[in-house]
């Protein structure tokens, strides 16, 4: 797999990109001057559907905001194991951390076709000292994000798959236009997610089928009965 830059199509009088900036919580209190000045420093990145966006440990790595699609952030052992430590979808951002610390500490694959938007490294460490308040903005992201980290070592270390499992299930879903509240990741990536293979992750799925927690469909899981899945996780056997 091989990485590709920025293409160098700097974002001009595109009115809703403004929108699109309002809606990352670092920059929602921004005012008019402020969103310019960062949409100057914005440039549009295509990754067409497995394209490999960065790798481990690269460094002067743009910072990405992602407008379309969706990707995944993963670290790969060895032997070629691979754990999913983030989905990563429209409203979140890439390379925070290579940001401050200087590399990049996971890989991203595009999962399908996205649109990211890159600002370069030197030019967002300057639009964070002329402006405090986007660098505090930046601290509470940040700082987030740590906690959802340490949550995934918690429950990679010392719960189960099943429970793995039913929180993932929880985290990833949403409601389609039915109603119904669904899970669109696969089986492999359910397993990489929660640290284990496939084959234990289908037949956990299994036995959450049998108690009527969740359907298994192709390419997806509904969730039948959210609030007692919430319920086992909150007061687990």
């Amino acid at each position: 797999m091989t990485t590709t830059s920025p293409k160098n199509l700097t974002i001009r009088n595109s009115p809703h990109i403004s929108t699109f900036l309002k809606s990352f919580k670092v920059f929602s209190n921004l005012d008019h001057y402020e969103l310019e000045e960062v949409k100057k420093l914005m440039r549009k990145k295509k990754c067409k559907k497995r394209q490999s966006v960065f790798l481990e440990g690269e460094r002067d790595i743009p910072l990405y905001l992602v407008a379309s699609g969706k990707l995944k952030a993963f670290k790969c052992s060895s032997c070629d194991k691979e754990q999913i430590v983030r989905i990563v979808k429209s409203g979140d951002i890439l390379c925070l951390t290579s940001l401050f610390c200087g590399s990049t500490c996971a890989c991203v694959d595009a999962i399908d076709d996205s649109i990211l938007y890159a600002v370069e490294k030197a030019d967002m460490l300057r639009l964070l000292q002329r402006h405090p308040k986007i660098a505090i903005n930046f601290l509470q992201y940040f700082a987030n994000h740590l906690k959802k980290f340490s949550n995934l070592i918690e429950s990679l270390s010392l719960k189960d798959v099943a429970f793995r499992l039913t929180g993932l299930l929880l985290e990833h879903s949403a409601l389609n236009n039915k109603g119904e509240s669904i899970c669109p990741l696969t089986q492999k990536e359910m397993a990489s997610f929660v640290g284990s293979v496939r084959e234990v992750v289908g037949r956990a799925l299994k036995r959450m089928e049998e108690k009527g927690l969740i359907e298994v469909k192709y390419h997806e899981v509904v969730l039948l009965n959210p609030l007692k899945m919430k319920e086992l996780l909150n007061h687990p056997a």
